[in-house]
């Protein structure tokens, strides 16, 4: 149905747009006009190394709108009392870590 194709392609772009369709779900500009609005996750940053750079790279990456992980083995370091409230710090080694995330597709 060429509603759904238009609307995982909006997603995808991340973008919007008004697009039109006839009765059965057709493209056609003289029927059914649809809004399609797409809310695309906000980008992922990872850190590795919760030195005191990291805690500056943490704090300006939460500020920019990133979701911010912070990863460090030493669980002296990775102190979420170290980083900022909306960053996610993980107490692991980093090649472990990135074993068990989904790989995320590069825009």
């Amino acid at each position: 149905m060429a509603v759904t194709a238009d609307a995982r392609g909006e997603l995808a772009l991340g973008a919007t747009g008004l697009r039109h369709y006839g009765p059965n779900g057709e493209r056609r500009e003289d029927s059914v006009t649809v809004f399609l609005h797409s809310f695309a996750p906000p980008p992922r940053m990872l850190v590795f190394g919760a030195i005191d750079y990291a805690a500056a790279v943490a704090r300006i990456g939460d500020f920019l709108g990133y979701r911010v992980t912070v990863c460090d083995a030493r669980p002296v370091f990775a102190t979420p009392k170290r980083f900022p409230a909306g960053v996610e710090v993980v107490v692991d080694w980093p090649q472990r870590f990135l074993r068990g995330r989904p790989p995320t597709r590069a825009r």
